[in-house]
């Protein structure tokens, strides 16, 4: 890292700069499958079952410069057009071990106070999904990526 010794030098407002808010807010406003009629101007489209993870990847590669929207995945029907249609931005699905999923999402509606028994938390379910899925992927010939041993590291507190 090189030191500046300039004062106010962190807060230079240049070309690298407005390159990210740009990314950021492009980010925001195609964040969990929103305005999907422009995601030709996406660099990156995530793609991927509820809690693999796709809002928090999305805005860490957004405040490194590249617009990323995501899509959730709910079934084949219910992905946009729009996504078999593009050339330019790389999709890449994401997905999970059944068994890791289901703890997160058991462990999700715990946090909302919803512990009921629902297809969102069976394990068969969850398999389903993630087969159907996987179809997607393979028919958009994209890059997948396994999230189940990614893990947000917490900062040390002394």
């Amino acid at each position: 890292m090189n030191i500046s010794h300039t004062v106010g030098r962190q807060h230079l407002l240049d070309n690298q700069y407005f390159s990210r808010v740009e990314a950021i807010s492009y980010t925001m406003t195609h964040d969990d499958g929103q305005s999907t009629w422009d995601l030709y101007d996406a660099d990156l489209v995530l793609i991927g079952v509820s809690r693999t993870s796709k809002s928090p990847t999305s805005v860490y590669l957004s405040c490194r410069g590249y617009k990323t929207a995501n899509i959730p995945f709910v079934s084949l029907e219910t992905i946009p057009q729009t996504v078999y249609d593009l050339k330019k931005p790389l999709i890449v699905g994401l997905t999970i071990n059944p068994e890791k999923l289901t703890q997160i999402r058991q462990n999700r509606l715990s946090s909302l106070g919803q512990e009921s028994s629902t297809d969102y938390i069976d394990i068969e379910s969850i398999k389903n999904e993630l087969n159907e899925s996987r179809k997607l992927f393979a028919k958009l010939a994209c890059p997948i990526i396994d999230v189940t041993s990614a893990r947000l590291k917490k900062p040390r507190l002394k």
